[in-house]
């Protein structure tokens, strides 16, 4: 199985509860500026989120916590972010009433594409996240 369809059978699985292929609520928000570089060499992440509260969005690639923005109630954002190789990556989402995820890791590299879900029913998340 190549890297591609691994990611992709692996966030299939977890399409009820956290990340996933499937459409959300929302429409994309126009006040990020297009990405110019090539995408050969980027993950590219959309956030679907179905939360009335802003999610501020980090990354953790190899450890290192990188913030990718935020995504407004109702909203969904595309954030690129550059990324060398294959790396094990997790995100993390800080509603603005407090509730928190960590996502287990996944591997994912260049020219990876992934779609994140935060659902409107939080306890949906519990299956894929931690606390802090």
């Amino acid at each position: 199985m190549t890297r591609h369809s691994f990611s992709r059978s692996l966030l299939g699985v977890l399409a009820f509860s956290f990340i996933t292929t499937a459409c959300g609520a929302g429409a994309a928000s126009a006040s990020r500026p297009a990405f110019s570089g090539s995408r050969d060499d980027v993950l590219q992440i959309t956030v679907r989120n179905q939360q009335l509260d802003e999610a501020r969005v980090w990354l953790w690639v190899d450890g290192q916590r990188q913030r990718l923005g935020s995504v407004r109630g109702n909203e969904n954002e595309t954030f690129f972010h550059p990324i060398a190789n294959i790396s094990t990556v997790h995100m993390e989402f800080d509603l603005t009433l407090g509730q928190s995820c960590i996502t287990a890791n996944v591997s994912l590299g260049p020219g990876d594409v992934v779609e994140a879900v935060i659902p409107s029913n939080l306890r949906m998340m519990a299956a894929v996240c931690r606390r802090r």
